[in-house]
């Protein structure tokens, strides 16, 4: 299933629980099928600084791409996610917040 990682890629895939990997090797966009596929043949590397995978669809084949951030932006947009709900709850509480 796996194919090359450069070692800062295969550092961040590796801090990925097994969920989140199969997460984003399942739910990957091919631009040949036109809706969401599986991916195989993976290979990973770091460009800009966020990990890049490539691989193969799994139903025709066609090259697909599925980009995903470091474990810092995943803090930071956990941290947004949070703030998000936070300010949602208030919302909710006290309409005139918002």
């Amino acid at each position: 299933m796996q194919g090359a990682f450069t070692p800062n890629a295969k550092k961040i895939w590796e801090s990925y629980t097994e969920d989140v990997q199969a997460w984003l090797l399942n739910n990957t966009w091919c631009s040949h099928c036109s809706e969401i596929s599986s991916m195989d043949n993976v290979s990973g590397k770091i460009a800009s600084g966020l990990l890049m995978l490539r691989g193969s669809c799994t139903r025709c084949g066609g090259n697909v791409v599925r980009v995903t951030g470091t474990p810092k932006a995943r803090s930071l947009f956990n941290k947004f996610l949070v703030n998000r709900k936070i300010k949602g709850l208030l919302e909710v509480f006290n309409p005139k917040l918002s």
